[in-house]
Protein backbone atom coordinates (compact mmCIF):
# COMPACT_ATOMS: atom_id res chain seq x y z
CA UNK A 1 0.00 0.00 0.00
CA UNK A 2 1.24 3.65 -0.70
CA UNK A 3 2.05 5.68 2.33
CA UNK A 4 -0.41 8.28 3.29
CA UNK A 5 1.52 11.37 3.20
CA UNK A 6 2.69 9.99 -0.45
CA UNK A 7 -1.22 9.65 -1.81
CA UNK A 8 -1.66 13.19 -0.12
CA UNK A 9 1.37 14.66 -2.35
CA UNK A 10 0.59 13.51 -5.50
CA UNK A 11 -3.18 13.92 -5.62
CA UNK A 12 -2.78 17.55 -4.31
CA UNK A 13 -6.39 19.03 -4.00
CA UNK A 14 -5.55 21.24 -7.65
CA UNK A 15 -5.27 17.99 -9.17
CA UNK A 16 -8.24 16.44 -7.54
CA UNK A 17 -10.04 19.71 -8.44
CA UNK A 18 -8.93 20.03 -12.18
CA UNK A 19 -10.07 15.71 -12.04
CA UNK A 20 -13.68 16.64 -10.91
CA UNK A 21 -13.97 19.81 -13.31
CA UNK A 22 -11.93 19.63 -16.47
CA UNK A 23 -11.72 22.61 -17.91
CA UNK A 24 -11.64 23.04 -21.85
CA UNK A 25 -13.22 19.41 -21.74
CA UNK A 26 -14.88 19.57 -24.99
CA UNK A 27 -14.26 19.42 -29.16
CA UNK A 28 -13.02 22.35 -31.10
CA UNK A 29 -15.66 22.01 -34.31
CA UNK A 30 -13.11 24.45 -36.04
CA UNK A 31 -10.14 22.81 -34.95
CA UNK A 32 -6.98 23.55 -37.53
CA UNK A 33 -5.15 21.06 -35.21
CA UNK A 34 -6.16 17.01 -33.95
CA UNK A 35 -3.92 14.85 -31.95
CA UNK A 36 -5.20 11.70 -30.21
CA UNK A 37 -2.91 9.93 -27.06
CA UNK A 38 -3.26 6.55 -25.65
CA UNK A 39 -1.55 4.77 -22.85
CA UNK A 40 -3.08 1.63 -23.04
CA UNK A 41 -0.88 0.43 -19.70
CA UNK A 42 -3.39 2.86 -18.01
CA UNK A 43 -6.43 2.89 -20.05
CA UNK A 44 -5.57 6.80 -20.60
CA UNK A 45 -7.49 7.89 -23.87
CA UNK A 46 -7.63 11.61 -25.08
CA UNK A 47 -8.39 13.68 -28.05
CA UNK A 48 -6.90 16.72 -28.44
CA UNK A 49 -8.18 20.00 -30.78
CA UNK A 50 -6.32 22.93 -31.43
CA UNK A 51 -7.48 26.29 -33.53
CA UNK A 52 -4.72 28.26 -34.40
CA UNK A 53 -4.86 31.86 -36.33
CA UNK A 54 -2.66 32.44 -39.37
CA UNK A 55 0.54 33.74 -36.64
CA UNK A 56 0.61 30.44 -35.15
CA UNK A 57 -1.37 31.70 -32.17
CA UNK A 58 -3.67 28.80 -29.82
CA UNK A 59 -6.97 30.85 -30.47
CA UNK A 60 -8.73 28.01 -28.90
CA UNK A 61 -8.66 24.32 -27.82
CA UNK A 62 -10.11 21.44 -25.99
CA UNK A 63 -9.84 18.11 -25.26
CA UNK A 64 -12.13 14.67 -24.67
CA UNK A 65 -11.64 11.04 -23.54
CA UNK A 66 -11.35 9.10 -20.06
CA UNK A 67 -8.43 8.54 -17.98
CA UNK A 68 -6.87 8.65 -14.40
CA UNK A 69 -7.09 11.36 -12.06
CA UNK A 70 -3.14 12.40 -12.83
CA UNK A 71 -3.51 12.17 -16.61
CA UNK A 72 -6.93 14.44 -16.87
CA UNK A 73 -6.06 16.81 -14.71
CA UNK A 74 -2.51 17.36 -16.42
CA UNK A 75 -4.69 17.82 -19.92
CA UNK A 76 -7.00 20.45 -18.16
CA UNK A 77 -4.39 22.38 -16.65
CA UNK A 78 -2.53 22.17 -19.85
CA UNK A 79 -5.14 24.11 -21.87
CA UNK A 80 -5.41 26.46 -19.40
CA UNK A 81 -1.82 27.72 -19.90
CA UNK A 82 -1.82 27.27 -24.05
CA UNK A 83 -4.50 29.47 -24.83
CA UNK A 84 -3.23 32.49 -26.26
CA UNK A 85 0.34 31.89 -26.56
CA UNK A 86 2.24 31.39 -29.69
CA UNK A 87 3.14 28.25 -30.90
CA UNK A 88 6.58 28.69 -30.02
CA UNK A 89 5.68 29.84 -26.40
CA UNK A 90 3.47 26.55 -26.29
CA UNK A 91 6.47 24.62 -27.90
CA UNK A 92 8.83 25.50 -25.07
CA UNK A 93 6.39 24.94 -22.15
CA UNK A 94 6.05 21.48 -23.76
CA UNK A 95 9.41 20.81 -23.93
CA UNK A 96 10.19 22.66 -20.28
CA UNK A 97 7.52 19.82 -18.72
CA UNK A 98 8.44 17.20 -19.88
CA UNK A 99 11.88 17.78 -19.09
CA UNK A 100 10.74 18.37 -15.30
CA UNK A 101 9.24 14.73 -15.25
CA UNK A 102 12.10 13.06 -17.35
CA UNK A 103 14.70 14.26 -15.37
CA UNK A 104 16.17 13.34 -12.27
CA UNK A 105 17.34 16.48 -10.84
CA UNK A 106 15.85 20.00 -12.22
CA UNK A 107 16.25 23.53 -10.73
CA UNK A 108 13.85 26.48 -9.69
CA UNK A 109 14.25 28.19 -13.13
CA UNK A 110 12.81 24.99 -14.95
CA UNK A 111 9.82 24.44 -12.59
CA UNK A 112 8.76 28.26 -12.88
CA UNK A 113 8.30 28.13 -16.54
CA UNK A 114 6.36 25.75 -16.29
CA UNK A 115 3.73 27.48 -13.81
CA UNK A 116 1.10 25.53 -12.51
CA UNK A 117 2.28 22.50 -13.85
CA UNK A 118 5.06 21.83 -11.43
CA UNK A 119 2.87 20.22 -9.04
CA UNK A 120 3.05 17.29 -10.76
CA UNK A 121 6.82 16.92 -9.90
CA UNK A 122 5.79 14.60 -7.00
CA UNK A 123 4.60 11.98 -9.81
CA UNK A 124 8.12 11.27 -10.58
CA UNK A 125 7.80 9.13 -6.83
CA UNK A 126 5.49 6.86 -9.08
CA UNK A 127 8.13 5.86 -12.61
CA UNK A 128 4.24 4.21 -14.15
CA UNK A 129 2.82 7.07 -13.76
CA UNK A 130 4.97 9.73 -15.31
CA UNK A 131 3.27 8.66 -18.70
CA UNK A 132 -0.27 9.77 -17.23
CA UNK A 133 0.83 13.08 -16.57
CA UNK A 134 3.23 13.63 -20.24
CA UNK A 135 0.23 11.57 -22.53
CA UNK A 136 -1.86 14.57 -23.38
CA UNK A 137 1.71 16.72 -23.76
CA UNK A 138 2.75 14.24 -26.48
CA UNK A 139 -0.02 14.69 -28.02
CA UNK A 140 0.16 18.45 -27.97
CA UNK A 141 3.48 18.27 -29.47
CA UNK A 142 2.14 15.72 -32.52
CA UNK A 143 -0.20 18.49 -33.21
CA UNK A 144 2.83 21.06 -33.19
CA UNK A 145 4.76 19.45 -35.45
CA UNK A 146 2.06 18.96 -38.17
CA UNK A 147 1.18 23.05 -37.68
CA UNK A 148 4.49 23.80 -38.14
CA UNK A 149 4.81 21.30 -41.21
CA UNK A 150 1.54 24.04 -42.86
CA UNK A 151 -1.15 21.04 -43.28
CA UNK A 152 -4.28 20.13 -40.96
CA UNK A 153 -4.53 17.02 -39.14
CA UNK A 154 -7.19 14.19 -40.57
CA UNK A 155 -8.60 12.97 -37.58
CA UNK A 156 -6.61 9.72 -38.27
CA UNK A 157 -3.34 10.99 -37.85
CA UNK A 158 -0.44 12.68 -40.05
CA UNK A 159 2.75 10.66 -40.27
CA UNK A 160 5.12 13.07 -40.29
CA UNK A 161 7.52 13.10 -43.13
CA UNK A 162 11.43 14.69 -43.32
CA UNK A 163 13.63 15.45 -46.48
CA UNK A 164 15.97 12.37 -47.10
CA UNK A 165 19.01 14.22 -47.17
CA UNK A 166 18.45 15.97 -43.79
CA UNK A 167 18.89 13.86 -40.44
CA UNK A 168 17.82 14.77 -37.00
CA UNK A 169 18.61 12.94 -33.98
CA UNK A 170 17.01 13.23 -31.15
CA UNK A 171 17.77 11.92 -27.60
CA UNK A 172 15.32 10.95 -24.94
CA UNK A 173 15.24 9.41 -21.67
CA UNK A 174 13.05 6.68 -20.88
CA UNK A 175 11.73 4.97 -17.65
CA UNK A 176 14.59 3.38 -17.20
CA UNK A 177 17.92 4.96 -16.10
CA UNK A 178 20.83 3.02 -18.14
CA UNK A 179 18.70 2.92 -21.30
CA UNK A 180 18.22 6.54 -23.74
CA UNK A 181 16.17 6.43 -27.03
CA UNK A 182 17.65 8.21 -29.99
CA UNK A 183 14.98 9.40 -32.78
CA UNK A 184 16.20 9.54 -35.74
CA UNK A 185 14.47 11.34 -38.55
CA UNK A 186 14.13 8.77 -41.04
CA UNK A 187 12.46 5.41 -41.45
CA UNK A 188 15.83 2.67 -40.66
CA UNK A 189 13.47 -0.51 -40.76
CA UNK A 190 10.41 -1.74 -42.21
CA UNK A 191 8.55 -2.97 -39.69
CA UNK A 192 9.28 -4.98 -35.77
CA UNK A 193 12.34 -4.48 -34.05
CA UNK A 194 15.63 -6.41 -33.72
CA UNK A 195 17.36 -6.90 -30.41
CA UNK A 196 20.82 -7.34 -29.67
CA UNK A 197 21.49 -8.27 -25.86
CA UNK A 198 25.18 -8.90 -27.19
CA UNK A 199 28.07 -8.60 -29.04
CA UNK A 200 27.86 -11.99 -30.52
CA UNK A 201 24.28 -10.93 -31.64
CA UNK A 202 24.75 -8.45 -33.47
CA UNK A 203 26.21 -10.14 -36.45
CA UNK A 204 23.32 -9.74 -38.70
CA UNK A 205 24.02 -5.40 -38.15
CA UNK A 206 27.04 -3.90 -38.29
CA UNK A 207 25.47 -0.50 -37.16
CA UNK A 208 24.74 -2.53 -33.81
CA UNK A 209 28.45 -4.05 -33.74
CA UNK A 210 29.44 -0.73 -33.83
CA UNK A 211 27.63 0.33 -30.84
CA UNK A 212 28.64 -2.29 -29.04
CA UNK A 213 32.02 -1.25 -29.73
CA UNK A 214 31.86 2.30 -28.26
CA UNK A 215 31.05 0.20 -24.93
CA UNK A 216 27.37 -0.27 -24.76
CA UNK A 217 25.57 -2.95 -23.49
CA UNK A 218 22.44 -3.39 -25.36
CA UNK A 219 20.35 -2.24 -28.67
CA UNK A 220 17.24 -2.37 -30.07
CA UNK A 221 16.55 -1.26 -33.70
CA UNK A 222 13.15 -0.09 -34.37
CA UNK A 223 11.25 1.62 -37.25
CA UNK A 224 12.51 5.25 -36.55
CA UNK A 225 14.46 4.84 -33.63
CA UNK A 226 17.55 3.21 -32.14
CA UNK A 227 17.75 1.97 -27.86
CA UNK A 228 20.72 2.23 -26.50
CA UNK A 229 21.39 0.54 -23.40
CA UNK A 230 24.83 1.33 -21.22
CA UNK A 231 26.41 -0.53 -18.27
CA UNK A 232 25.26 0.52 -15.09
CA UNK A 233 28.71 1.32 -13.93
CA UNK A 234 28.85 3.62 -16.77
CA UNK A 235 28.21 6.87 -17.15
CA UNK A 236 25.81 8.91 -19.84
CA UNK A 237 27.53 11.99 -20.70
CA UNK A 238 31.01 10.75 -21.88
CA UNK A 239 29.00 7.97 -23.84
CA UNK A 240 25.88 10.10 -25.49
CA UNK A 241 28.47 11.92 -28.54
CA UNK A 242 30.29 8.45 -29.66
CA UNK A 243 27.06 7.17 -29.68
CA UNK A 244 25.88 9.90 -32.05
CA UNK A 245 28.57 10.30 -33.90
CA UNK A 246 28.35 6.24 -34.95
CA UNK A 247 24.83 7.10 -35.88
CA UNK A 248 25.70 10.18 -38.17
CA UNK A 249 28.40 8.10 -39.74
CA UNK A 250 26.71 4.99 -40.34
CA UNK A 251 24.14 6.06 -41.98
CA UNK A 252 25.63 8.83 -44.10
CA UNK A 253 27.43 6.09 -45.45
CA UNK A 254 24.37 4.45 -46.73
CA UNK A 255 25.33 1.08 -45.51
CA UNK A 256 22.42 -1.47 -44.72
CA UNK A 257 21.41 -1.31 -41.10
CA UNK A 258 20.18 -4.56 -40.35
CA UNK A 259 21.26 -7.47 -42.84
CA UNK A 260 17.65 -9.65 -44.50
CA UNK A 261 18.95 -12.61 -42.90
CA UNK A 262 18.26 -11.21 -39.30
CA UNK A 263 14.67 -11.56 -37.75
CA UNK A 264 12.65 -9.00 -37.00
CA UNK A 265 10.71 -9.55 -33.45
CA UNK A 266 6.89 -9.00 -35.36
CA UNK A 267 3.31 -10.11 -34.93
CA UNK A 268 1.99 -12.00 -37.70
CA UNK A 269 -0.73 -14.02 -38.03
CA UNK A 270 1.09 -16.97 -37.90
CA UNK A 271 -0.33 -20.22 -35.98
CA UNK A 272 -1.45 -20.62 -32.12
CA UNK A 273 -4.68 -21.30 -30.09
CA UNK A 274 -7.31 -18.40 -30.32
CA UNK A 275 -6.46 -16.88 -27.40
CA UNK A 276 -2.43 -16.47 -28.70
CA UNK A 277 -4.21 -14.80 -31.22
CA UNK A 278 -6.15 -12.39 -28.82
CA UNK A 279 -3.15 -11.79 -27.18
CA UNK A 280 -0.87 -11.06 -30.03
CA UNK A 281 -3.42 -8.90 -31.46
CA UNK A 282 -3.63 -6.86 -28.07
CA UNK A 283 -0.26 -6.44 -27.78
CA UNK A 284 0.77 -5.54 -31.20
CA UNK A 285 -2.03 -2.64 -31.52
CA UNK A 286 -1.93 -1.60 -28.07
CA UNK A 287 0.93 -2.17 -25.68
CA UNK A 288 4.06 -2.00 -28.49
CA UNK A 289 3.09 1.53 -29.72
CA UNK A 290 3.04 2.60 -26.28
CA UNK A 291 6.41 1.10 -24.85
CA UNK A 292 8.40 2.13 -27.70
CA UNK A 293 7.64 5.33 -27.18
CA UNK A 294 9.84 4.53 -24.40
CA UNK A 295 12.36 2.79 -26.05
CA UNK A 296 11.45 -0.85 -25.85
CA UNK A 297 9.54 -3.54 -26.76
CA UNK A 298 7.24 -6.27 -25.51
CA UNK A 299 7.56 -9.48 -27.39
CA UNK A 300 4.76 -12.34 -26.55
CA UNK A 301 6.42 -15.99 -25.96
CA UNK A 302 3.60 -18.13 -24.79
CA UNK A 303 0.73 -18.69 -23.23
CA UNK A 304 0.13 -22.14 -21.13
CA UNK A 305 -2.35 -22.83 -18.58
CA UNK A 306 -3.48 -19.38 -17.60
CA UNK A 307 -0.05 -17.76 -17.90
CA UNK A 308 1.51 -15.32 -20.53
CA UNK A 309 4.93 -15.35 -20.91
CA UNK A 310 6.32 -11.52 -22.34
CA UNK A 311 9.68 -10.70 -23.24
CA UNK A 312 11.15 -7.36 -22.01
CA UNK A 313 13.22 -5.69 -24.60
CA UNK A 314 15.61 -2.63 -24.79
CA UNK A 315 14.45 0.13 -22.02
CA UNK A 316 11.94 -2.48 -20.91
CA UNK A 317 14.36 -5.23 -19.93
CA UNK A 318 15.74 -3.70 -16.87
CA UNK A 319 13.52 -1.04 -16.07
CA UNK A 320 12.87 -0.39 -12.27
CA UNK A 321 9.10 0.47 -13.42
CA UNK A 322 8.77 -2.79 -15.91
CA UNK A 323 7.21 -5.14 -12.64
CA UNK A 324 4.00 -2.18 -12.01
CA UNK A 325 3.80 -2.15 -15.91
CA UNK A 326 3.53 -5.62 -16.02
CA UNK A 327 0.87 -6.22 -13.28
CA UNK A 328 -0.52 -3.02 -13.50
CA UNK A 329 -1.07 -2.05 -17.06
CA UNK A 330 -0.42 -5.40 -19.16
CA UNK A 331 -2.23 -8.23 -17.15
CA UNK A 332 -5.35 -5.84 -16.11
CA UNK A 333 -5.58 -5.25 -20.07
CA UNK A 334 -5.21 -8.73 -20.94
CA UNK A 335 -7.20 -9.85 -18.40
CA UNK A 336 -10.53 -7.32 -19.43
CA UNK A 337 -10.56 -9.24 -22.39
CA UNK A 338 -9.56 -12.86 -21.87
CA UNK A 339 -10.80 -13.85 -18.40
CA UNK A 340 -9.44 -17.48 -18.55
CA UNK A 341 -5.78 -15.10 -17.88
CA UNK A 342 -4.31 -15.53 -14.57
CA UNK A 343 -1.05 -13.94 -14.24
CA UNK A 344 1.49 -12.10 -16.70
CA UNK A 345 5.30 -13.19 -16.24
CA UNK A 346 8.39 -11.39 -18.37
CA UNK A 347 10.85 -14.41 -18.95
Amino acid sequence: MIPEPKLQGLYQEVILDHNRRPRNFREVPDATQYSHGVNPLCGDDYHLYLKMDADGIVQDLGFVGAGCAISKSSASIMTTLVKGKAMEEVQQLADNFLALMTQDRVGDTLRKSVDRMSIFEGVKEFPVRVKCATLIWHALQDALKDAEQGGKTSFKGVKTTMDDHDLHISVQVTPNPNSLQFLVSRELVDEGTYNFSTPDSAKHSKLAAELFGQGVAGVLIGKNFITVTKKAEDEWPPLVPKVVDTFKAFLASGREIVEPSAAAETFGPGAGSEIDQKIKQIIDDEIRPAVARDGGDIVFDSYDNGVVRLLLRGACSSCPSSIMTLKMGIENRLKQVIPEIREVISI
